[in-house]
């Protein structure tokens, strides 16, 4: 048994670097939003491996931001813990590799 969805293109949404990395930094959505994202760039990395590119990622916080830098963390906490807990359920969620691995400090 197959499941299709139609969309406007084979990827809708934002691209995949902002699912796994980008996303968690955007200030503007909730948590919640974050983990679906994060759930999301699980399932895609899944069906498309190829498509991952396991460069580092820069975080860089435009001086117009108000926020400060540790204020991301609990955020990127969250996400990683999120990101253990889906490994446990499943290894092959752990596309972005170890969740220990998933930020630094």
């Amino acid at each position: 048994m197959s499941l299709f969805e139609r969309e406007a293109s084979l990827v809708s949404g934002p691209p995949f670097c902002h699912l796994h990395a980008g996303g968690n930094l955007y200030r503007e959505i909730s948590d919640e939003q974050c983990v679906k994202l994060l759930k999301q760039s699980i399932d895609f990395a899944r069906f498309y491996p190829f498509v991952v590119d396991y460069r580092p990622t820069v975080i860089a916080i435009p001086t117009i931001d108000n926020g400060t830098p540790n204020a991301l963390l609990p955020r990127l906490e969250l996400l990683q813990n999120t990101y253990q807990k889906l490994i446990d359920e499943n290894p092959h969620n752990a596309v972005l590799g170890e969740a220990c691995d998933y930020y630094y400090r």
